[in-house]
């Protein structure tokens, strides 16, 4: 073959190759015109694939019968492994990002979708604060998590669904707003801080299950956007921000991504529904989806699930991993009280709203239901810390 023979032949080998070996996303009528210069109807191109890829066959397999020095057969067939390993790497990348552009695209339908009813909602039952004048005062910082909405719990210890869960929240307010003025907290830092629904990442979890996953989103949200509605109503000033739990992960396959995570769809609610609050300011997270930044005067406030995070190493970690110094890290998912002082960083890990699920009860863990409130002055020293106690059914 001469050059510009070799040069087309090479080009409709690796467009024939590419659908047949690799399985291209593209149809055979467009990679015929690409191939041929024309395009064909679909059988017709499809059966000219399959009679040129076997001429290509035996056109390769003659080129090898004709090398007789055995190195450049060797070069020849080395070339042609890292041509497929290069494939399978480009197949892989496509396979990844198609994956996330999939996540993506329903994330957006279930948000077109959310935004229709929750217009509906806002319409039939609005929750309108106006803007505050501001004032000085100290800062509150409250770390809400593990509410596991979602779960039944009936045991020697504690019960837990839907009704008492509300009936829990409305003395996490009610507690909240007393701390506060007791003692002039005129900024109120709400952490909404992971694990908000059960989720059904485990067979046991779908098992012990009080609502459903859909139920679970939309009532949560709704009962996290009121909460943050009567926070707004009653404290001066509101700023609120998310971190992503592990419970609402769509499954537990490691190779889930990290944006398949149902919290996201009650982040999206809950800031849609709660718009009208004048005194509300929502935050975007600096380093990642699942590490909350909270800045009062000088100090620096990380908050992040937990599900990732050792207590006690990781005021280490974090020091390392982030570009500037934290003086507090929060944390959820242990559903119990710990404090320690580590590097000169305080870490406070949360109790839960769920209390003790059936899990912990396997495990011989107990603890009460709390949630921790955290007041600061105007240069972010801490004054004091509540363990809000919440109420127990037995």
């Amino acid at each position: 073959m001469c050059e510009r023979e070799e040069s087309k032949y090479e080009k409709i080998k690796n467009i024939v190759e590419s659908k047949l070996i690799d399985r291209v996303d593209k149809g055979y009528v467009e990679l015929s015109e690409e191939a041929f210069g024309k395009a064909y109807s679909s059988d017709v191109a499809r059966r000219m694939f399959y009679g040129a890829k076997r001429v290509i066959d035996a056109i390769e397999e003659d080129k090898k019968n004709n090398i007789e020095d055995e190195e450049e057969l060797a070069k020849l067939e080395q070339k042609e492994i890292e041509l497929k390993k290069e494939r399978i790497r480009l197949t892989d990348i496509r396979t990844k990002l198609n994956r996330t552009l999939r996540a993506s695209a329903r994330r957006e339908n279930n948000l077109e979708y959310l935004k229709d009813s929750i217009n509906k909602l806002n319409e039939l039952k609005p929750l309108v604060v106006y803007k505050s004048v501001a004032k000085n005062g100290n800062i509150g910082v409250l770390n809400f998590s593990d509410f596991h909405l979602g779960i039944e719990v009936n045991n020697y210890f504690n019960k837990y669904n839907q009704d008492i869960a509300i009936k829990r929240i409305e003395e996490l307010i009610s507690k909240t707003i007393l701390y506060c003025n007791m003692n002039n907290v005129t900024k109120l830092h709400l952490i909404v801080n992971g694990d908000v629904i059960n989720g059904f990442k485990h067979m046991s979890l779908i098992v012990n299950a009080d609502l459903s996953v859909a139920e679970s989103i939309t009532k949560s949200s709704e009962i996290i956007s009121n909460m943050i509605f009567e926070l707004c109503k009653n404290i001066n000033s509101v700023d609120l921000h998310f971190a992503t739990g592990n419970h609402a992960m769509m499954n537990s396959n490691k190779e889930c991504l990290e944006r398949d995570n149902f919290e996201y769809l009650v982040f999206d609610f809950i800031k849609l529904r709660t718009s009208k609050c004048g005194n509300l300011t929502i935050h975007e997270n600096k380093y990642s989806d699942d590490i909350a930044d909270i800045r009062i005067g000088n100090k620096l406030i990380i908050a992040t699930h937990g599900n990732k995070d050792n207590p006690r190493t990781c005021s280490e970690k974090l020091l390392t991993f982030l570009d500037e110094r934290p003086s507090y890290i929060m944390l959820g998912h242990y559903h119990h009280y710990e404090e320690y002082d580590q590097n000169n960083i305080n870490v406070k890990v949360n109790g839960s709203i769920v209390s003790t699920d059936e899990y912990a009860f396997g495990k011989r863990f107990n603890s009460k239901p709390y949630q921790i409130l955290v007041i600061h002055d105007e240069d972010g020293e801490e004054i004091c810390t509540y363990k809000i106690k919440l109420p127990v059914d037995k």
